[in-house]
């Protein structure tokens, strides 16, 4: 699977000297994943799964509402995933659906992001931000196959473990198989 898109973010500081940033980045990722269904006569399934996950944030300059200019560095990501799905495929009608539960183990192998912050004063701030960690994630969806080839999919995930955490996600869209 390939992705192109666009970050847009929103920073806001509190405090004594609050501050304000609005910007957009690219990303570009490329993903190859490997899974195999197991499947009762019931309808219940069993599916492992394996990913690997390559990605690229690019850079990044601008300035803050109150002068601060920043420079961040652009980041490559390698994240590995092992995870399981448990669900109920539906077989009756004209348009099978299934609806599962989710659990991965996700692993980032990637590198560090440099930033480069300077105050209107003179000051200077240098650092890097270390991305590899270890996480979980845990999520429940279903899918509905309107076509031989194609279906629609909604889920919701979360992440806990590791330094970084998504309370939750929704995914809505279509898939195609060719």
């Amino acid at each position: 699977m390939a992705k192109w898109g666009r970050d847009n973010t929103e920073l806001k500081t509190w405090g004594n000297y609050p501050d304000r940033a609005d910007y957009r980045t690219h990303n570009e990722s490329l993903s190859v994943e490997f899974g195999k269904t197991f499947t009762k006569d019931n309808g219940l399934f069993l599916e492992p799964e394996a990913q690997m996950v390559f990605g690229h944030l690019g850079s990044k300059d601008y300035t803050t509402r109150r002068g601060k200019t920043v420079h961040m560095g652009g980041y490559d990501s390698a994240i590995g995933r092992l995870g399981i799905l448990f669900g109920k495929r539906g077989t009756e009608g004209e348009h099978p659906y299934d609806y599962y539960l989710k659990f991965s183990v996700l692993h980032e192998f990637g590198g560090s992001r440099s930033f480069h912050l300077a105050a209107p004063n003179g000051g200077i701030m240098d650092y890097s931000e270390d991305y590899q960690d270890t996480w979980e994630e845990a999520g429940f969806g279903g899918s509905w196959h309107i076509s031989k080839n194609t279906n629609l999919y909604a889920d919701a995930e979360r992440s806990f473990g590791g330094n970084w955490n998504k309370k939750w996600q929704w995914n809505i869209g279509v898939n195609w198989q060719f």
